[in-house]
């Protein structure tokens, strides 16, 4: 969900009744560093109004509706990332231990209400890590802060770790790097282990049904059970595998969509057949976060539009009609 970019209350109220409605438990929702401490330990606008405002109410709304949140904690502000050439791009923060106060301050507000906290997004791609060289160990080193901080003012907190970006790629040739690799790379390093409680992947089925079998040059559904296979080879198979975004494109031909295109019937029948696949075949698989639910402002020109479950004026799509139809019959 973009909650946080709504500013009407009753919007938010309207998608988490939607949200309700068919039969979804939990949403992932990012709360954004940028936005909540836009001056090192000041919590309050440019007006002297509270930041925590708006998540606050989205917190409680989401609590009346019995949904759980997941709460993604990234977005650095611009005092941050001060130290470096790109400040605006979306990156790791020059002091981790910065990272880690926020994580504290949010798992901590929020004890109670929350429990599941994502650190971080995607670190194997060179956009999402500050146009800066890949850099696994940097990733751990950020995850082991937020994981204490936010361990020592809620012990029950559940965290999960960032997920990465499905690809094929080399750092050589274009600066990503491959998905299980990357993954590869982070059981080499001590602590990761220890530092994540699920771990979090990404599932798109790209044009291919959720039944196809995985390969590691292959982009499909059950790439997620190569990721699981990496965590048994390393001794940490006991974990549960989430899937931080899932789904299926339906964009119309004519436009360009990096993850290939399913029609709108066949996006509605792979999403619940990934689901009941993985109900019957992976007892490690736990939460399915479909990407996406809906976003205000998102153009038909583009392809990410067509993730979405309902449109940006809140009519159903295909998907999301499947969804309810399928809640209302367990």
């Amino acid at each position: 969900t973009f909650l946080n970019e709504e500013p009407d209350p009753a919007v938010v109220e309207r998608s988490l009744d939607m949200i309700a409605a068919a039969g979804i438990g939990s949403i992932r929702q990012i709360f954004g560093w940028y936005e909540i401490e836009p001056q090192r330990g000041v919590y309050t606008d440019a007006n002297g109004q509270s930041t925590w405002t708006k998540y606050d109410r989205m917190v409680d709304l989401a609590s009346e509706r019995g949904i759980q949140i997941i709460a993604r904690l990234e977005k650095p502000p611009p005092w941050a990332k001060a130290g470096q050439p790109q400040p605006e791009i979306d990156g790791p923060p020059d002091d981790y231990a910065d990272y880690a106060a926020f994580v504290a301050q949010v798992v901590g507000r929020y004890r109670g209400q929350i429990t599941f906290v994502q650190l971080w997004n995607e670190p194997n791609l060179e956009g999402e890590w500050g146009n800066q060289p890949i850099d696994p160990a940097a990733y751990v080193e950020l995850l082991q802060a937020g994981d204490l901080a936010g361990g020592r003012v809620n012990p029950d907190v559940v965290i999960l770790s960032a997920p990465m970006a499905i690809n094929t790629e080399t750092v050589d040739l274009v600066g990503n790097l491959s998905d299980l690799e990357y993954l590869r790379q982070l059981y080499d390093i001590a602590g990761f282990e220890d530092s994540f409680d699920v771990l979090s992947v990404n599932a798109f089925g790209k044009s291919r049904p959720p039944e196809e079998a995985p390969a590691a040059d292959r982009l499909n559904f059950q790439r997620m059970a190569l990721a699981h296979d990496i965590m048994e080879t390393a001794g940490d198979g006991c974990k549960a595998v989430w899937a931080a975004e899932y789904g299926w494109n339906s964009a119309p031909e004519g436009i360009d969509s990096i993850w290939d295109r399913v029609s709108p019937e066949d996006q509605a029948r792979y999403t619940l057949d990934g689901v009941s696949l993985a109900q019957s075949r992976w007892p490690w698989a736990g939460v399915f976060n479909l990407w996406y639910f809906r976003h205000c402002c998102q153009s038909p020109d583009e392809a990410v539009t067509y993730f979405q479950l309902l449109d940006a004026a809140f009519s159903p799509r295909r998907v999301y009609t499947a969804l309810r139809e399928a809640a209302a019959t367990r």
